[in-house]
């Protein structure tokens, strides 16, 4: 049993935000294939062979993050889960998990707190936020992980939005498909080669995601001279995942039930139909389970000519 927990060891990785965990471990279809299961099923091996505190807390720490951008997979992985998050390692829940949160020169002291996860929400009215409210930091005292996110809502023109970019991040580009000699091909759109009404225009998303996530929201808003060629909703099956695509007035809707850990390149063809210049908007994705997940691209203008 040593020898086959120290084999574990050897494979596995840590990380200060993610803790302790297996990176080939993923979801499959059976109950007890699931990735929340097999963790715990490795974390109790770990346990009955003398791991150290330190090296419990770092695999709980994995069943939380996970927790936070994913569902456990069914009741007895829960179950398991939950087990092994109260009998193993310190005792999180011991503690009244206190952290200290300043924005700029105003400390943040709710009113209440969720018992047993802590969890708080404070809001400010615009006519509240200062520039200085900006410099945010935070320290905790207690033992055990936390985290939060911090939300900004303001009015701006979509063409001055900036590009953000955390490990859950979508790249937008625009490509004209024309046919040459060799086939179709997909040339940049440049000053010198600009787009003309009856284009067709190839729409392509990158997406990149740190680690594996649930229930993610892709949005792709649309210059007003673009109409998509596929007008249909349904579900698709590219780059070794199923998501739900769907086409409204002004954008494209992308929606993932499951997301693993990669890189994938979307694509959709839309046609030119009217001259002048437009606002493309932006390109947003965001983790329905963990809102703090999302990022989007810099906004960018369309300049169509008259054929």
């Amino acid at each position: 049993a040593k020898a086959i927990v120290a084999s574990l060891r050897q494979h596995a990785q840590q990380k200060e935000e993610l803790g302790m965990y297996w990176p080939n471990n993923s979801t499959r279809a059976f109950m007890f294939q699931s990735a929340t299961a097999i963790h715990t099923f490795i974390m109790e091996a770990f346990e009955k062979t003398g791991a150290s505190e330190q090296e419990m807390n770092a695999m709980k720490l994995w069943l939380l993050k996970q927790k936070q951008i994913q569902k456990w997979e069914s009741t007895p992985a829960t179950v398991n889960a939950v087990s092994v998050l109260l009998q193993t390692g310190s005792n999180w829940l011991g503690n009244d998990g206190q952290t200290a949160i300043s924005l700029g020169k105003i400390n943040v002291n709710p009113v209440s707190k969720e018992a047993g996860t802590g969890y708080i929400k404070q809001s400010y009215e615009s006519q509240s936020i200062s520039p200085d409210m900006g410099h945010v930091s935070l320290s905790k005292s207690s033992e055990g992980p936390a985290w939060g996110a911090l939300y900004w809502q303001y009015f701006d023109d979509l063409d001055r939005i900036t590009k953000s970019k955390i490990g859950l991040n979508v790249e937008k580009l625009l490509f004209k498909e024309e046919i040459s000699f060799s086939g179709k091909i997909l040339v940049p759109i440049t000053v010198e080669n600009p787009l003309k009404t009856g284009d067709k225009v190839v729409v392509r998303l990158t997406v990149r995601s740190d680690r594996d996530m649930e229930y993610v929201f892709l949005k792709d808003m649309r210059a007003a001279c673009f109409e998509p060629v596929d007008q249909i909703s349904g579900i698709r099956w590219k780059e070794q995942t199923v998501y739900y695509q769907s086409s409204k007035d002004a954008s494209t809707h992308f929606y993932f039930y499951n997301l693993p850990k990669g890189t994938y390149v979307f694509e959709y063809p839309v046609y030119v139909t009217r001259a002048g210049e437009y606002s493309n908007g932006i390109t947003t994705i965001q983790s329905m389970y963990a809102p703090e997940f999302v990022s989007n691209t810099e906004g960018i203008k369309v300049l169509v000519e008259n054929k």
